[in-house]
């Protein structure tokens, strides 16, 4: 199942990926916490929808407002770029 910003999210780690490459090591991410907040960052600057990291750390929330949000898996266990994983939606936002 998808949530309504896998697509948002995918690109705001490709962008990651060509303007910080020193933060990976191919697809192994070298500094977790940099790479959530980074994704966060872009995500917000590119597309103006909140997202929050953590809850837990390998994972941000998104939302439009308060109504829902989504969870999303953005890294393996491991450390490696993971396709952003849908989770659920919260009803009302969770954040």
């Amino acid at each position: 199942m998808n949530g309504q910003w896998d697509a948002e999210l995918w690109d705001a780690i490709n962008i990651l990926q060509r303007e910080q490459p020193a933060l990976f090591r191919g697809q192994q991410i070298l500094d977790r916490v940099k790479f959530i907040a980074e994704v966060a960052r872009i995500t917000e600057e590119k597309y103006r929808i909140c997202v929050k990291p953590g809850g837990p750390g390998d994972e941000v929330g998104v939302k439009t407002g308060n109504g829902s949000s989504e969870q999303y898996d953005i890294y393996e266990s491991s450390g490696r770029v993971r396709y952003p994983g849908y989770q659920v939606t919260c009803t009302p936002a969770r954040f």
